[in-house]
């Protein structure tokens, strides 16, 4: 009969099972993760989470031979308080601790309904635009169509923030407040035949929309939307 883990070196550990590859794996996990920080990319965001993936095996599989062996170390002499002990640390549950958030699915279609209904209702408050007056004043009709300068460009560089999150291209404000001078200059330059075109990039119609629950409200969810960082820069520019 094998014995039982020590208990002392089980509390010691982040779970029963812990043991010096998982403390490589995670070593290895945050060196891809500090990686993809500082340098967001497509490939490094697959590295990271390839490590992920890597580490979920092993952890999945120390579990399972620890589930194993404590279970063969079980019998009729083994004190109940000890099987106990050995059940609560292995759950390894700690207050406070938990990162995952369960979101029911009738929670998730009614609030996505009400975002994009399948019938949408035509708001009545609205005012026919046929029938707005039409304004002849060719100073402010020319006002509205001189270029961006490169001024307001910089103000809108500048007043970005810097810890925002990275756009569907991963893409970051960061990133762009580091772009040379020559594709700044290259950037003020497309928005300004964009938007004396009135052509737009399409995919800056597409948005990442992510659901987060509300504090102190039951199902109730709110949506949050990743938009490209250089549309909201375009959009800013025309505010100004």
């Amino acid at each position: 009969m094998q014995e039982p883990p020590d208990i002392k070196r089980i509390l010691a550990a982040p779970s029963p099972w812990w043991n010096e590859e998982c403390n490589d794996i995670i070593r290895s996990k945050n060196l891809c993760f500090r990686e993809f920080k500082q340098h967001p990319s497509s490939a490094n965001l697959c590295k990271y989470l390839d490590a992920c993936k890597i580490a979920s095996k092993i952890f999945a599989k120390n579990q399972k031979i620890f589930f194993k062996r404590f279970c063969s170390s079980l019998n009729i002499d083994t004190p109940l308080f000890n099987v106990w002990r050995y059940i609560r640390v292995f759950s390894n549950k700690r207050q406070g601790n938990s990162c995952q958030t369960t979101v029911s699915e009738e929670a998730f279609h009614e609030t996505f309904n009400k975002l994009a209904p399948l019938q949408p209702i035509h708001p009545t408050d609205l005012a026919d635009p046929s029938a707005l007056p039409f304004i002849n004043n060719n100073h402010e009709i020319n006002y509205l169509l001189t270029p961006f300068s490169i001024m307001e460009y910089r103000e809108t560089i500048s007043s970005l923030k810097s810890k925002s999150a990275p756009d569907p291209d991963l893409i970051s404000n960061k990133i762009i407040q580091k772009f040379p001078i020559e594709l700044h200059s290259l950037i003020l330059e497309t928005f300004n035949l964009m938007f004396n075109k009135s052509v737009f990039s399409k995919q800056w119609n597409e948005y990442f929309t992510v659901f987060i629950p509300k504090q102190g409200k039951k199902d109730a969810l709110r949506p949050i939307s990743l938009a490209n960082n250089l549309h909201k820069i375009f959009e800013r520019l025309i505010y100004k």
